[in-house]
Formats: C-alpha cells, sequence, structure tokens
C-alpha cells in the first residue's frame, strides 16, 4: 500500500502545453516511486503514456504547470497537506 502519495490519481499535469493526468503509480525496483502519466489527444488517436519518478514530476510542476491540481493547493506544505487528508 502506498502512503506518501504527493500526486494522487487523475491529478493534471501541463508539460509542453498538453494536459497528462496520473494514471497510476508503482514502485520500480522495490524503492522508487515511479507515476504512470496518459495524454489522450482530441483528436482521438491512440493515447501517449510516461512514466516519470517523483522527483521528475516535482520538477515539472514547480517550474510552471498551469494546471489545477484536482482541489489540491500547490503552496500548502505537503506534510501538513498529508495531515489533514489521512489524518495523524
Amino acid at each position: 500500500m502506498f502512503k506518501n502519495i504527493k500526486y494522487p490519481k487523475d491529478t493534471k499535469v501541463k508539460i509542453n502545453d498538453e494536459t497528462w493526468m496520473v494514471e497510476g503509480y508503482r514502485n520500480k525496483f522495490g524503492k522508487e516511486l515511479v507515476y504512470t502519466l496518459r495524454y489522450e489527444g482530441v483528436d482521438g488517436n491512440s493515447p501517449k503514456t510516461m512514466e516519470l519518478n517523483e522527483d521528475s514530476l516535482e520538477k515539472i510542476i514547480e517550474s510552471g504547470s498551469s494546471e489545477p491540481f484536482m482541489g489540491i493547493n500547490m503552496n500548502e506544505d505537503p506534510v501538513d497537506r498529508d495531515r489533514k487528508r489521512y489524518g495523524g
């Protein structure tokens, strides 16, 4: 079970003017959290997917991703946000 997920499923991220959505996450090599992002173009072509580790995804978001984060306030301290969300 994943306890420290910063970016839950359906979180939207803007990358190169395309809106990608977090489709899932998994542990890679048993220790690194990797997010799977999915993009479906408006033309209905085959969807694109990519995997990013948490550090890479965080850097993209910090660099100016302009999409809203499913009600997540990215200016809020992540520890405080997780306490509110999961208790503690």
